[in-house]
């Protein structure tokens, strides 16, 4: 599946271990199952499934990246974008709080694919698009951060 082809699906078109519920927030399982990342708490876990487990936690998703910086024209693709107050991450310690406002999603050169919570599908966005779309509904000022891809992630061709 290439990537383009994410768009418009539902959680549900991802996690064969039957965490799909629309109230819950699935941007980093988005991204753990279209990577193949299976690092800290997952749905696995969470449903106690048989399926292959991807991960939950977007600060985990960040601290799992060999590389963070700021998300600049030139950030390095394929990467993770990932976006949350400035204050909530310390690139120095290599860390991310656990707070509720943080998002997270796939770079591909051109687009972020990432999980739209409000509309429950696979969305993208430009880079200025989506740290737009976050600098307005989340308190405090935002960053945009990249990740690069952890050992073992697997990008949909």
């Amino acid at each position: 599946m290439k990537l383009s082809q994410t768009l418009g699906k539902t959680i549900g078109d991802f996690c064969g271990n039957g965490f799909h519920d629309s109230s819950a927030n699935h941007c980093a399982h988005f991204v753990g199952h279209v990577l193949n990342l299976d690092t800290g708490y997952d749905c696995k876990v969470h449903r106690r499934g048989k399926k292959g487990g991807a991960c939950l936690r977007v600060h985990e998703l960040f601290a799992d990246c060999p590389e963070v910086g700021e998300f600049k024209e030139a950030a390095p693709f394929p990467c993770i974008a990932f976006v949350t107050a400035r204050t909530n991450v310390s690139l120095s310690k290599h860390t991310m709080g656990n707070i509720p406002q943080k998002h997270v999603g796939i770079y591909d050169g051109k687009y972020i694919y990432h999980y739209s919570n409000g509309r429950d599908v696979v969305v993208r966005q430009t880079p200025k698009d989506f740290l737009d779309r976050f600098e307005a509904i989340y308190a405090g000022t935002q960053g945009l951060y990249y990740g690069t891809l952890p050992a073992g992630a697997e990008l949909p061709v």
